[in-house]
């Protein structure tokens, strides 16, 4: 379930105080009391049932025998008339004002179409490159390598293996923490930074923007290196969730844990210990899906790499500034058999800065700007 989705069953679930077996369907600041109350009026309008109960109402009502013709006359328009029409001024073209007239849906996906303006991939599948790379192309028509995936070879896979059966142990402790996991976590968010749907819309809606276009980003990379996943390598090891139908490295999880982690921490700047806590508990995301089966640890490593590229692409275009630096590169420099998420020098930390020239998303200026402004309060 999206924060979108989420919103929406939120806010529709204010009105359902009198549902009792829903506890937080009062203000529903948690999704708990919203899914257990399906009836809640926030997923009874979602699911789009609540037209169909209001046109079975009108039936009802017309064929019973109180007064049918007056019923008739509510349902019915005048007719047309140029003075009940109200005058109103047309928007300016291309103003970033324009973003308030839309809901939380769209406003998210305008920014990350804004976004993924300029964003290319490359690939070299010679003998020995193999590698994957994230392209920006700005206004001035310079393209960057903001980062760059060097396939693994298949012994370093088999290597991993072992890693992967070890933390095996692991999956009755962690269990439900693996199933709440497989959607994004805002629970945990909301419960470490105080974020709400109340009190903190717009800064949810921003991690909306960042997780959707790290989708984006994300599966492409993921499509271009094809990376097997542990399954296929053995059937013993059985994974307890469902493998996802997409290649394994960067893991998805672990991309998104890390660039939230990130993000949250560059919005709250001052609060180091927040961001040792989001990085920890990304850490343990990523974590969760090798002890679920589904991963390799260097796939949480590139998920981290990738996030860290995300994370200074997204300031560059937040922000007034218009340089960052690019040039990062994943690439198994050292036995990993024994090594998990961590442990081993995975990247070779970028130093390339590139120029964002005019094209920062003044939309996503905006709204950090006003994510900002809410988590000072």
């Amino acid at each position: 379930m999206t924060m979108l989705n989420m919103m929406t069953l939120l806010q529709g679930a204010q009105g359902a105080q009198g549902a009792q077996g829903a506890q937080g369907a009062q203000g529903a600041q948690w999704l708990q009391g919203a899914q257990g109350a399906q009836g809640a009026q926030g997923a009874f309008w979602q699911a789009g049932l609540a037209p169909l109960y209001v046109a079975n109402s009108i039936r009802r009502e017309l064929q019973s025998n109180v007064d049918v013709d007056n019923r008739k006359d509510w349902l019915s328009i005048e007719p047309y008339n140029d003075k009940n029409l109200h005058s109103t001024k047309m928007p300016t073209v291309g103003d970033v004002k324009n973003i308030k007239r839309w809901d939380n849906g769209n406003r998210v996906t305008v920014i990350v179409g804004d976004l993924l303006q300029g964003i290319h991939y490359s690939f070299d599948d010679s003998k020995d490159k193999r590698e994957v790379s994230l392209v920006y192309c700005n206004e001035k028509c310079e393209k960057i390598k903001l980062v760059t995936f060097v396939q693994p070879s298949q012994e370093v896979f088999l290597k991993q293996m072992k890693l992967v059966f070890s933390r095996a142990v692991q999956r009755e402790a962690r269990a439900a923490e693996i199933v709440l996991q497989m959607s994004p976590p805002y629970f945990q968010w909301m419960s470490m930074t105080g974020l709400s749907v109340q009190r903190t819309p717009r800064t949810l809606e921003l991690i909306d923007v960042v997780l959707y276009f790290a989708l984006g980003v994300t599966q492409q990379i993921k499509h271009l290196l094809s990376c097997p996943r542990p399954y296929e390598y053995s059937s013993v090891l059985q994974p307890m969730i469902q493998t996802p139908g997409h290649g394994a490295l960067p893991s998805g999880h672990s991309t998104e844990a890390h660039l939230v982690a990130l993000l949250l921490a560059a919005l709250q700047p001052n609060n180091v210990n927040l961001k040792k806590q989001l990085l920890y508990f990304a850490k343990r995301v990523a974590d969760n899906r090798v002890i679920a089966g589904v991963h390799f640890p260097i796939d949480s490593a590139a998920g981290y790499v990738l996030a860290q590229t995300i994370m200074d692409f997204i300031l560059a275009h937040a922000s007034t500034s218009s340089k960052s630096k690019g040039g990062r590169r994943f690439e198994v420099l050292e036995d990993v058999e024994d090594k998990d998420f961590g442990q081993a020098a995975w990247e070779k930390a970028g130093d390339v800065e590139y120029v964002v020239a005019n094209s920062h998303s003044k939309l996503l200026l905006q709204l950090w700007s006003e994510a900002v402004e809410e988590m000072k309060r």
